[in-house]
């Protein structure tokens, strides 16, 4: 079973300590779990903070920042809380329009 594999990858990382990025990546990876089986509430919490984690660690102009703030976007859009994607979008787009090109 998916789901209690990556709920124990992520606790197992927690108790051991790991590294930050260790940590958001279980996160991710949990949230794509939840997503798929339609516990979107759990997967917008974990993709929340995955997203934020990923900001403060790499900064707004990395591509992993990107993916992270498009994975929740697309968690909110699913929840249809539309006015939260706007306001993310739009704080996305100069930069990636300046990163991107």
């Amino acid at each position: 079973d998916a789901l209690s594999v990556r709920e124990a990858d992520l606790v197992m990382r927690l108790r051991i300590g790991a590294p930050e990025r260790c940590l958001l990546l279980a996160q991710s990876n949990l949230a794509n779990t939840y997503q798929r089986l339609g516990r979107l509430d759990d997967a917008l919490r974990l993709r929340q903070d995955a997203y934020f984690g990923t900001l403060r660690l790499d900064g707004e102009e990395s591509r992993n920042t990107f993916l992270e703030a498009n994975n929740y976007a697309a968690d909110l859009r699913c929840l249809e809380r539309f006015e939260e994607v706007k306001r993310l979008l739009r704080r996305l787009m100069p930069v990636a329009r300046r990163v991107l090109g």
